[in-house]
């Protein structure tokens, strides 16, 4: 048993398990750091999104009262006794008119195109017109 406990000294020198538990110690710990900064992380940015939610829906909710009163007024609008002149009415029947109106696209045709220089364009061919008379 003596021979074999002076092979383990030799084999393992002073300090070897301590440095092998040490090892093993730094390596559960960075994984427990790393564990710990993402899951840090995931919190900070869970705080940042829930904030901008709420702020969402702030906003979404007096959009929606904004909403309700444009209609009431709009409503309303027909019973107004002054409604032959109320300047509402005409600015949203304007509005509306605009919406609706067709846009005009006109297009050239192919054959109308620099009629008056002679040149056809992306043809090639340059030149003057010829007179036949």
């Amino acid at each position: 048993m003596d021979a074999f406990i002076r092979i383990l000294e030799w084999l393992i020198p002073a300090g070897g398990i301590a440095g092998g538990l040490t090892w093993l110690l730094n390596k559960t710990l960075r994984n427990l750091r790393t564990t710990k900064e993402i899951h840090d992380t995931y919190k900070t940015l869970y705080e940042q999104i829930s904030k901008t939610i709420l702020q969402l829906q702030d906003e979404v909710s007096d959009l929606h009262r904004e909403l309700g009163r444009f209609r009431r007024a709009v409503s309303k609008a027909s019973a107004c006794r002054y409604y032959d002149n109320c300047p509402v009415q005409h600015e949203l029947l304007r509005e509306q008119k605009v919406d609706t109106k067709p846009k005009d696209r006109k297009r050239q045709r192919t054959g109308e195109r620099n009629q008056d220089s002679g040149i056809r364009s992306g043809s090639g061919v340059e030149g003057e017109p010829v007179d036949t008379g």
